[in-house]
């Protein structure tokens, strides 16, 4: 009799430490695999120290098969589920090959995405601290920040490069200013013409207090410690817009500043959204064992489920999306639960000694420059090189700068049609607009050179000429 098979979509803290804990309760009675994106786990309360410059960024990541002994990790994108079948549909490799899975049993944890498109100028003036890249723009970001502060002769555009807006006062959104506060207070003293009151830190939070998840009483702690530290909080308020220079909150309050962070605005991920699951409130809604109601051998947990609470006999209430459940009470108690939760002996070590480290040395203020590259890439190939077959999804849309390709496609009448694709032709398009497969296979004619625009830009590129014709009434 097999064993069986356990599939964990989502390889954050509700996907990978589900999978070690089910490793280390079945052992060898169950096949376990978990399905990420991406071949690492992020520790993302971490992150605001990796932006201050705490510790470094290696150590708020883990490998997952480091971390997941016994455990097989399949580095792919989950695009859809047959619960009636028990197979996932999934993509892999460069070439996003299209692959089945089964299953047994089937645990979703995909977690969210930040929606920066639900407020005007949020997605291009704002930052978000979801991953290591996110955390260094931002160190980088504040860092030049004070830089221009530093040599600056403007008043108004110094108050401006000296104000940092934090949008949300959720846990993400306190870490991050109490982050962000500790690191600019102490590299001031490498910039002689700023002062400790030229700095200005400001929390918007919607609820009624910081950190609305818990008790009154441990918000309004929070909230004392923060202001003792400098950070001005404005509670019942909410961002309702950014440009370049200022943020604007909904009761049309405009606050003058180059640095908006964004720590609201969740939204699902496209892949919560083509499970087949009826959502609510945009989560997939769960009993209190986790499980799918009306879907057999299927939970959810973390960020996408809506996990329900005991309730208080007058609302019903659902667990907040947030990795620690307690409040920082004291720094060496709050360092200490993470490193007890930290994957591997070797990073916890790292991480404690970055901590004693900082306590006696400065903060770094190199600003490490990010390299930004083109978004077109370009591609070579030798003669005879198979670049596509059918059934795979194309990656971007391709144009031929040098060299020849042949596309050749079976028709219903047993011929091949064949098209000669040559500099200056391209091919794509209609995959990517339709996000449909290709249907035949491309191969080099002779040695080519093509130039590659990624999908994501392709489709932003065909919206935006969309929305222009549709401006001057073309469409």
């Amino acid at each position: 009799m097999s064993k069986p098979r356990i599939v964990i979509v989502g390889g954050g803290f509700g996907g990978a430490f589900t999978a070690r804990h089910l490793k280390k309760k079945l052992r060898d009675k169950a096949e376990i695999e978990l399905i990420n994106s991406e071949n690492y786990f992020v520790f993302q309360p971490l992150l605001p120290e990796v932006a201050a410059g705490t510790i470094s960024a290696p150590d708020a990541v883990t490998p997952l098969r480091y971390m997941l002994p016994g455990v097989r990790v399949r580095m792919a994108e989950v695009v859809g589920v047959d619960y009636v079948t028990k197979e996932l549909q999934c993509l892999q490799g460069s070439r996003r090959t299209p692959q089945t899975i089964g299953f047994d049993y089937l645990v979703l944890a995909v977690g969210q995405q930040t929606n920066l498109a639900r407020s005007p100028g949020f997605a291009e003036h704002s930052l978000c601290m979801r991953d290591l890249a996110d955390a260094h723009q931002l160190r980088n970001k504040v860092i030049r920040r004070l830089e221009h502060a530093d040599v600056t002769t403007n008043a108004e555009l110094k108050r401006q490069l000296l104000t940092f807006v934090v949008a949300g006062g959720g846990f993400s959104g306190v870490e991050t200013v109490g982050e962000l506060t500790e690191m600019i207070h102490r590299t001031l003293k490498f910039y002689p013409n700023i002062t400790k009151d030229d700095i200005r830190t400001i929390v918007v939070q919607r609820e009624k207090q910081i950190l609305a998840e818990l008790a009154p009483s441990l918000g309004a702690y929070a909230a004392k410690k923060l202001a003792k530290r400098g950070v001005q909080i404005i509670c019942d308020r909410s961002v309702d817009r950014a440009t370049a220079s200022a943020v604007y909150l909904d009761d049309g309050t405009r606050i003058e500043t180059c640095t908006l962070i964004t720590t609201v605005g969740n939204s699902p991920r496209p892949i919560t959204r083509r499970l087949g699951i009826e959502l609510e409130r945009g989560k997939i809604p769960v009993n209190e064992f986790l499980q799918v109601p009306d879907v057999p051998d299927v939970w959810a947990l973390g960020d996408c489920a809506l996990v329900p609470l005991p309730s208080d006999g007058k609302d019903s209430r659902f667990a907040p999306p947030t990795a620690q459940y307690a409040v920082r009470e004291a720094m060496i108690m709050w360092r200490g639960v993470y490193i007890g939760m930290l994957p591997g002996f070797s990073t916890r070590l790292r991480v404690a000694l970055n901590w004693m480290f900082d306590y006696f040395l400065p903060r770094s203020i190199v600003q490490i420059a990010n390299r930004v590259d083109s978004a077109t890439t370009y591609r070579c190939y030798a003669k005879g090189d198979v670049i596509s077959e059918p059934g795979q999804l194309v990656d971007g849309f391709y144009t031929v700068i040098d060299g020849c390709l042949e596309s050749r496609t079976a028709t219903a009448g047993g011929e091949d049609f064949v098209r000669i694709i040559g500099p200056g032709d391209h091919w794509g398009e209609r995959s990517l607009s339709e996000n449909s497969t290709t249907v035949g296979t491309l191969t080099a004619v002779e040695d080519s050179r093509v130039m590659i625009l990624p999908a994501k830009d392709f489709n932003a590129l065909c919206d935006a000429f969309r929305a222009s014709t549709r401006r001057i009434g073309f469409c």
